[in-house]
């Protein structure tokens, strides 16, 4: 069920995940996926959808034989955070 406000707006659920946390490769495919990114320089931290590691996974699952393809560390860590994280509707990179 939804939780909603007195008001009846909807309240959404953002993960925080500190930057430390993620690998440097999850952090090179989550580059240009933000939903919202923070202009302050100092800060710079950005919020993704929820469903931002299902889709990596997803698309790293379709290039086998790729060059390109994440390294398997980086594809494991992608692949936990995807089944984690994934029935929330946002996530938040704290860089703080």
């Amino acid at each position: 069920m939804e939780a909603k406000t007195k008001s009846g707006f909807s309240v959404i659920q953002v993960v925080e995940i500190p930057v430390s946390y993620l690998r440097k490769g999850v952090l090179k495919e989550l580059s240009g996926r933000e939903l919202y990114k923070d202009t302050d320089d100092e800060i710079d931290e950005a919020i993704y959808d929820g469903s931002v590691f299902e889709t990596i996974a997803c698309e790293q699952s379709e290039m086998k034989d790729s060059p390109i393809r994440m390294n398997p560390e980086d594809l494991a860590q992608v692949e936990e955070l995807a089944e984690e994280l994934g029935e929330y509707e946002l996530i938040r990179v704290n860089k703080i």
